[in-house]
């Protein structure tokens, strides 16, 4: 089941690790609360233990959009138990959302989507 959005995004798995490619997202938080129950859900599987998020170049991370991924998405993070969260963006952008995470899990921001497949991999 897709989640309802306004801009298109894919999600697959790679063996225990889900990657959301939000390449079309523009970083308006109004836009995404299907979506990150969708990705909850998705994450909380027994055999994902990893999770990718690539965001494109056009995506704005200004201080509502952060202190919202510091929040909400954090605490999905939380409740759904994976060992490695990775996030893959140009330039600073992957890092400014790695940043702002409060989780137990291990965070790293990657430029590629295959290095951070590998990393969250284990």
């Amino acid at each position: 089941m897709a989640a309802n959005t306004p801009f298109d995004y894919s999600r697959h798995e790679h063996d225990s690790v889900l990657v959301y490619d939000l390449s079309e997202w523009d970083g308006d938080t109004d836009t995404v609360g299907d979506l990150e129950d969708q990705w909850a859900a998705d994450a909380r599987q027994s055999h994902i233990s990893g999770t990718v998020t690539v965001f494109g170049p056009d995506v704005s991370l200004g201080r509502e959009t952060q202190e919202h991924l510091a929040r909400e998405w954090s605490a999905n993070v939380d409740a759904a138990g994976v060992e490695r969260i990775a996030f893959v963006a140009d330039g600073v952008k992957a890092h400014a959302v790695s940043a702002n995470m409060d989780v137990e899990p291990a965070v790293h921001a990657f430029g590629s989507r295959e290095d951070a497949i590998e990393w969250a991999q284990g």
